[in-house]
């Protein structure tokens, strides 16, 4: 499957945690950066990414502390080191108690 079609299907199947944080960053929502939904880097996509501040936002659910997948972002975060883009991970959890403080 092509990159940018993955990316529509990955976007169709957004978690609850990705449609929130989509509502504060989508249309330079937070400080008038634009952000991306699903970008591609490598073989990897990113959950959200601004090229202008070379930012990568990921939302890491429960399968992130498992061995396979820790090798896989530790992996995917070598890719955005090469891209020159910063990675700001959170959890889902704290994802939603970030977006309710802010009452979004």
């Amino acid at each position: 499957m092509a990159s940018i079609e993955r990316a529509r299907l990955l976007r169709k199947e957004e978690t609850w945690a990705e449609k929130l944080m989509w509502r504060w960053l989508r249309a330079r929502r937070f400080c008038n950066y634009k952000f991306r939904r699903q970008h591609p880097l490598d073989r990897y996509y990113l959950d959200f990414f601004c090229e202008e501040a070379e930012l990568n936002v990921e939302l890491d659910g429960s399968q992130h502390g498992f061995p396979d997948q820790r090798k896989h972002d530790a992996e995917r975060e070598s890719s955005c080191d090469r891209a020159a883009s910063r990675r700001c991970g959170f959890g889902i959890r704290i994802c939603a108690e970030i977006l309710k403080a802010f009452a979004i």
